[in-house]
């Protein structure tokens, strides 16, 4: 379990996001352990895992076990909607094992409920996987048993093992793209998307233009968080007073449309100032002409 001082000690070594495990065993999720990452300023990732460490576990009726053990721990945390679940293939897979994963994963998809389905695992079972699922599973990839490649579609990258963090051990990733993290102040269908560096899409060039409108920017907006996105929205954070880690989580959010707000109502009353120089004028001409 992580404490208030555990999680604030892995903030502060620039960690933005934690994964943790459902179930009840000893690593797991404990009641009220949310909170208290959330408190921290960390966004939370959740992970189901059994014993899927060789071939035999691979099996449909073992998913269908899986994912509904799974479910209800993540209900019985409150988990939001929306919220990313990783299931794992944590060991060397071999050829002859693929099938039975990728069968494993076809009933994940097929029955989980109000969750998104990620993979845990090496290149060759990520790369099986997403040659026949797609998009309709996230990708967290480890580097164990990957022989130095990457996946170009992963959401996580798993690189460096059995780092201590304030007495707590812990594996490090990259993350590329938000595979669906649990923030703070999300409950129920109010889930929204964090954002940070490596997300794509629609929400990051809404989020683009929004700086653009806001900073006097010239982003580009091309959907990517790179580098230059983190700066703009470190400066905006700045600006107002919040925590400046360079994340769109639900604070920045809420504070990007206020200041958006507060500009449509600068721009309406500049629009008004413009009508009264207007009729000004035009009265000045008609007292000209008595």
């Amino acid at each position: 379990m992580l404490t208030a001082s555990t999680a604030q000690a892995i903030k502060a070594a620039a960690i933005d996001a934690v994964m943790r495990y459902l179930g009840s065993w000893s690593k797991s999720l404990v009641q009220g352990e949310p909170g208290i990452i959330h408190d921290a300023g960390l966004a939370l990732g959740l992970i189901w895992e059994g014993n899927p460490t060789y071939a035999a576990y691979f099996t449909t009726s073992q998913a269908a076990t899986d994912v509904a053990n799974a479910v209800a721990s993540a209900k019985a945390h409150g988990t939001p909607a929306g919220t990313g679940i990783a299931f794992t293939a944590d060991y060397e897979a071999q050829d002859k094992d693929l099938g039975s994963i990728v069968a494993y994963f076809g009933v994940i998809i097929a029955n989980i409920i109000d969750y998104k389905p990620g993979a845990y695992g090496d290149k060759e079972v990520l790369d099986a996987l997403y040659q026949v699922y797609g998009d309709k599973l996230w990708y967290w990839q480890t580097s164990a048993w990957s022989g130095g490649q990457q996946c170009s579609y992963a959401a996580l990258y798993q690189h460096t093992y059995g780092q201590t963090i304030s007495g707590v051990q812990v594996d490090i990733s990259e993350v590329y793209s938000d595979p669906g993290f649990w923030v703070s102040g999300v409950k129920g269908d109010d889930f929204m998307t964090v954002l940070m560096q490596g997300s794509t899409g629609d929400a990051v060039k809404t989020l683009q233009t929004n700086l653009n409108k806001l900073l006097g920017l010239n982003l580009a907006v091309d959907g990517q968080y790179g580098p230059a996105t983190a700066a703009a929205v470190k400066s905006f954070q700045l600006q107002h007073g919040l925590t400046v880690d360079g994340i769109d989580g639900p604070q920045t959010q809420a504070a990007i449309a206020a200041a958006l707000g507060a500009l449509d109502v600068s721009v309406d009353k500049a629009k008004l100032q413009a009508v009264i120089n207007e009729l000004e004028t035009v009265l000045a001409h008609a007292k000209a002409l008595l």
